[in-house]
């Protein structure tokens, strides 16, 4: 049974930080709710397109003040390796789902299994692959990570029935500075 207290025990104790930040909590239901009064206003394309721009913020804003924070790996293969763990475990601690990843020359495999994002979309009838935010995280996360433009196209989504998220990450030509 969840008591007043359990329901109400971020703000009473002032807020919730992670990363030592403040941070917003949202229910899946919240989310579906809001996926249902976006698309409402906005049409799916444009809550795809705000979704993921928001993503891709959130995935610069991670490389930039979090994982450059870290000790750097003695090789850039080892650096690499640790940059892509991070990710993963900074998925799991957003919620944004478990991630497995695999790498194949200019190209990348991540499926996300428990995906928060999708699975509201799928809660809120959205058609189609829904995993918006996510693809902008991987796309500005990785773009930094690996200095190359990033392509980033989900395949498989829980909001259309598959078992899991899949994203297919394409790396092209290096960054300017």
């Amino acid at each position: 049974a969840t008591s007043g207290m359990d329901v109400f025990l971020f703000p009473k104790l002032g807020g919730l930080k992670l990363l030592g930040d403040k941070s917003l909590v949202l229910t899946q239901g919240m989310a579906a709710e809001a996926l249902r009064q976006g698309v409402k206003a906005m049409g799916r394309s444009g809550v795809a397109q705000a979704l993921r721009s928001l993503g891709r913020g959130v995935g610069v804003f991670l490389y930039k003040n979090f994982y450059t924070m870290l000790a750097t790996p003695p090789s850039p293969e080892a650096q690499l390796k640790a940059s892509l763990e991070f990710l993963v475990d900074v998925f799991k601690a957003l919620g944004l789902g478990d991630v497995e990843y695999e790498l194949k020359g200019l190209e990348a495999r991540f499926k996300v299994y428990g995906g928060f994002e999708c699975e509201a979309a799928r809660d809120a009838g959205v058609v189609g692959t829904a995993g918006d935010f996510t693809s902008g995280v991987l796309e500005g996360y990785l773009e930094l990570a690996f200095g190359r433009r990033v392509g980033v196209k989900e395949e498989k989504c829980v909001a259309r029935g598959d078992s899991h998220c899949e994203y297919k990450v394409s790396f092209y030509e290096p960054l300017s500075e």
